[in-house]
C-alpha cells in the first residue's frame, strides 16, 4: 500500500520534499480542514509529522506517507 501511495504522491509532486496542507488534501481527495484537524489531535503521537514555516504547515512527504499508512494499519488507534 505504501509504495502505491508513494507513487501517486511522487507523480503529482515529483520534486517536492515538503507538501502543503492543500496539496495533501487534494491528493487524499478530502477537505483541507480534515488534514488541519489531524495536526491538532490531542494525542501528539497521533498527529502527522509536520512543521510550521511562518504561519503555514508543511508536511515532509515521505514521513507523512509513512504516518498515513501506519495510521490506516492501526485503524486510528494509538
Amino acid at each position: 500500500m505504501f509504495e502505491h501511495i508513494q507513487d501517486e504522491f511522487d507523480k503529482a509532486y515529483p520534486k517536492k520534499v515538503f507538501l502543503t496542507l492543500s496539496e495533501v488534501a487534494e491528493l487524499l481527495a478530502c477537505e483541507p480542514k480534515v488534514v488541519y484537524n489531524w495536526t491538532r489531535r490531542p494525542q501528539a503521537e497521533r498527529r502527522p509529522p509536520a512543521l510550521m514555516v511562518g504561519k503555514e504547515i508543511r508536511f515532509p512527504k515521505n514521513a507523512f506517507l509513512k504516518w498515513l499508512c501506519e495510521e490506516q494499519l492501526l485503524g486510528g488507534k494509538p
